[in-house]
């Protein structure tokens, strides 16, 4: 019984060795995997050059339309309104010179004919008093008395011709007056514009000072527009040689094409609305063959063509990365430049800092690194 155990035991000790065996000789005989070095890989890329030149900064703001001239027609004499021009409503349009009002003129033109008889009787009493004075002259040097200064102007009657002589001037006065208050009883349109209200009408009695209406010049107005105080480099004032920068303005609300040329005339001490923003004044003329969509008190769109940039560059918004930097191509590689950012538009930004050869990667890159190794599709 122990030698079959004997047996048993040295079978599977047998059989474990050799199992050992030939599993080492499987493993030396088998073929192995040749190991390689992993390939480096190299973004393909597109590139672009961007030309140098003067680009003319856009600057886009917004302002508020107020008319050059505004003008509240007052009655300068008092007395019954007997007309009032049939064409004369809100939102009518008058030329210069065009009569609005008239004011009954009776007590005016009667003023005028009293102060003229008063004038006619003045210079009669001159004439008679001139006639005494030669009498007194003549009597005086006949008599041969010795008077004195006093005694003499009393004897020539010259108090009596001064008296006459500041009545005529008195009634020259009263003359112009009542020209000049004959003339007021006619009221007109200033200057071309747009009535704004016509509070009044026929018949109602005004005293002096009392409005008529009020008149708005409708062919230049003023634009008031808020600027950041950094943007005032690249804009320029009118002067009597040239205009200022021109701006296009247009209704905020606008779609439309049309717009009207304004210019930039001066820079205001300080905003009408609080803001710390300096502001600046354009002002557009309305040209008579031209519709006009914009009006005193109007909120409007300004385009302001302001000065160029020269040796600049016009780089798309896509072509910046990280509002700073640009992707270049150089010597097969990549290379990230920060630049120097002069102006930002909606669709481009102005730029220094790279030269008209300098190739610009337009391919997007996952990963960029600085030196990173590229290829053109060109190249290929």
């Amino acid at each position: 019984m122990k030698n079959k155990n004997k047996i048993t035991i040295f079978i599977t000790i047998a059989i474990l060795i050799a199992t050992i065996i030939l599993s080492q000789l499987i493993i030396k005989t088998s073929p192995k995997a040749k190991k390689s070095e992993p390939k480096e890989e190299i973004a393909i890329v597109t590139t672009t050059t961007i030309p140098q030149g003067s680009h003319q900064v856009l600057i886009e703001t917004t302002g508020r339309v107020q008319a050059s001239k505004e003008t509240k027609l007052s009655a300068e004499v008092g007395g019954t309104i007997v007309y009032v021009s049939p064409d004369l409503k809100p939102g009518a349009i008058v030329k210069s010179g065009d009569i609005l009002f008239r004011i009954d003129k009776t007590n005016y033109q009667a003023a005028l004919l009293q102060s003229e008889a008063a004038l006619k009787n003045a210079q009669a009493q001159r004439a008679l008093e001139l006639g005494q004075q030669e009498i007194a002259k003549k009597d005086l040097q006949i008599s041969g008395r010795k008077l004195t200064q006093q005694q003499k102007s009393l004897a020539l009657r010259e108090p009596q011709l001064a008296i006459v002589e500041a009545q005529i001037k008195d009634a020259n006065s009263r003359i112009i007056k009542a020209k000049r208050d004959l003339e007021r009883t006619t009221i007109k349109a200033p200057y071309d514009g747009i009535i704004a209200d016509v509070p009044l009408s026929q018949g109602t009695t005004v005293t002096i000072g009392m409005t008529l209406a009020t008149i708005v010049n409708n062919e230049t107005l003023w634009i008031f527009a808020e600027v950041d105080a950094n943007l005032l480099e690249y804009i320029s004032f009118s002067s009597d040689d040239s205009n200022g920068s021109m701006a296009k303005i247009k209704p905020l609300t606008s779609t439309s094409d049309n717009y009207f040329e304004a210019y930039a005339m001066s820079l205001l001490p300080k905003s009408q609305s609080g803001s710390k923003r300096p502001v600046v004044l354009f002002e557009v003329h309305i040209p008579q063959n031209k519709r006009q969509t914009i009006f005193d008190g109007d909120l409007v769109s300004i385009a302001i063509q302001g000065n160029p940039i020269h040796e600049s560059f016009l780089l798309p918004w896509n072509l910046l990365k990280n509002d700073r930097f640009v992707w270049i191509y150089e010597d097969q590689k990549l290379k990230i430049k920060e630049i120097e950012i002069l102006f930002k538009h909606k669709d481009h930004v102005i730029i220094k800092g790279i030269s008209k050869d300098t190739e610009i990667i337009t391919s997007n890159l996952s990963n960029p690194q600085e030196g990173q190794k590229l290829k053109k599709v060109s190249d290929e």
